[in-house]
């Protein structure tokens, strides 16, 4: 969280320009990180990826730009898992907000809390809160987008002559259309490629059961409010042999459905069809569940591809919430190719 924090420490603070004032205006499109702002002045954009266990973070760009005494600053902070994600109900945004605000505190040396509030921000969810030190004032704007948060501050000298305007700043930061880029995602220990909307993460895991057992390996990625994943399942020779002889495909893919219906609450099997995927036998299927969060229960709906492959199984599934658009899962599906297995 200190690295999360660092540059509103006055030591790591970049030095302001000192601007005539026909340079004070410099309209700014951020490209990597989809917004757009009126700067007072030419902006400076720093970008750092870390690996940090504490908060997460994964990706780091500021954009500053000086004014005199002052400056203005953007942080756009990503997150490569999904540690924390606005669009996902189990998440208390407001606790978020304010243990960020916690932190900010903390890490400020020197600095107290003068006032905070949430508010609505470009109708996200936000946090607005002043601090001061000795000499300077802060004022910000925190706020998610997704699995990516925005810091949006002024910084300047606490007997300012003039102060300068957060609100205007504030204001004249839009959001622009994200290009929806393709990751082509290659898996050689699971001997397949495919389409992600992003570099998926990986989590791995082994299970024992009556019928087979083996390693799981789940690639998991996600736009939006759609989450884009492929399982695969390695099972163990002997008892996958006798899982095949007790049950024939049919009876396999039938068992997988129920299986997954029984998992969730409110699930509804909203259609359900045999195929030939890439020549072996699948089930395409669609089921609607809720999850309840406290009080509130949220909906939503996944489009599932499973087949088998000897002794491996593959599933790939599209879930999002009910009520937002659709993601396309015949496209996703389409992607993926085999592949020879490293060995």
């Amino acid at each position: 969280m200190k690295k999360f924090l660092s540059f509103f420490n006055s030591k790591n603070s970049p030095a302001p320009e000192v601007l005539e004032e026909e340079e004070r205006c410099h309209h700014y499109i951020a490209e990597d990180s989809w917004f757009e702002v009126d700067f007072p002045s030419v902006v400076r954009k720093e970008e750092e990826k870390q690996e940090d266990p504490e908060s997460g973070w994964s990706k780091t760009i500021s954009y500053t730009a000086g004014l005199g005494d002052s400056f203005y600053s953007i942080m756009h902070y990503s997150f490569e898992s999904a540690h924390v994600d606005e669009r996902d109900p189990r998440y208390n945004m407001k606790a978020v907000l304010e243990d960020t605000l916690k932190a900010l505190v903390r890490d400020c040396a020197g600095s107290r809390l003068v006032n905070s509030g949430f508010t609505s921000f470009l109708g996200h969810q936000a946090l607005d809160a002043e601090l001061r030190s000795d000499t300077t004032i802060y004022k910000i704007t925190f706020f998610f987008n997704g699995r990516d948060s925005y810091l949006i501050s002024i910084t300047y000298p606490l007997r300012a002559p003039a102060k300068p305007t957060f609100e205007e700043f504030k204001s004249s930061f839009k959001f622009r259309e994200k290009i929806l880029s393709k990751f082509h995602f290659v898996c050689e220990e699971a001997g397949f490629e495919v389409d992600f909307p992003e570099e998926p993460k990986k989590t791995e895991k082994h299970e024992e059961g009556i019928t087979a057992s083996g390693v799981v390996i789940f690639y998991e990625a996600i736009r939006d409010q759609a989450t884009f994943s492929v399982v695969y399942n390695s099972f163990d020779d002997e008892k996958a042999v006798a899982y095949d002889l007790a049950y024939n495909m049919e009876a396999r893919l039938v068992g997988l459905v129920t299986g997954m219906l029984s998992q969730y609450q409110d699930s509804e099997l909203l259609s359900a069809e045999y195929i030939s995927f890439l020549g072996y036998p699948a089930v395409n299927f669609a089921i609607k569940f809720s999850v309840t969060v406290g009080a509130e229960k949220f909906f939503y709906i996944s489009r599932i591809t499973n087949f088998f492959k000897d002794l491996h199984a593959y599933t790939l599934t599209v879930t999002y919430p009910v009520d937002t658009p659709e993601p396309n899962f015949a496209e996703f599906t389409a992607s993926f190719v085999f592949r020879k297995k490293s060995l």
